[in-house]
């Protein structure tokens, strides 16, 4: 792939901490956060414990990203190769949800919680029928205000949307 010379800048610069990489559509900014890795790895991951964290905020661009890396050139990956014995698990590359779920799973063993994660449709489910009640007063007559219609007027407010 070429690069033009603002990614080479930002993707040879010195690291300073996190970075957030913003642009629009079609940038280049997956493109330069995927070649700075080697880049990073080579010149300043030489610890055991040093490793690059890439987040993204879904599951596609985690695969796609996935994929760019290891499709970078060969000759960038040489030097790599060389340097670092051991890359496995130096390059993690998540979405913000599966960091969030890592560690709240950490948390829950670490302090033994039996806690478990509602999906949305569950949260939904719950404010309906929290909703139902309290229209239920306002409303005594009303047949459609029923605890067994909750699962209808979900799907009827999914079908609207």
């Amino acid at each position: 792939m070429q690069l033009n010379m603002e990614q080479r800048k930002i993707i040879n610069s010195k690291p300073s901490g996190h970075s957030l990489i913003k642009g629009v559509a079609g940038s280049g900014k997956t493109t330069v956060s995927v070649y700075r890795i080697p880049f990073l790895l080579n010149h300043y991951c030489f610890l055991p414990d040093d490793a690059i964290l890439m987040v993204t905020f879904n599951k596609t661009l985690s695969n796609y990203i996935r994929y760019l890396y290891e499709k970078i050139d060969e000759e960038e990956k040489i030097d790599l190769f060389n340097l670092i014995s051991e890359d496995e698990g130096k390059v993690q590359i998540a979405t913000v949800d599966s960091l969030i779920y890592k560690y709240f799973c950490k948390y829950k063993d670490k302090n033994k919680l039996k806690l478990d994660i509602s999906t949305e449709k569950q949260i939904r489910y719950h404010l309906i029928q929290q909703s139902i009640f309290e229209l239920k007063k306002s409303f005594p007559n009303s047949h459609i205000l029923e605890q067994k219609y909750s699962s209808f007027l979900l799907d009827e407010i999914d079908w609207i949307k």
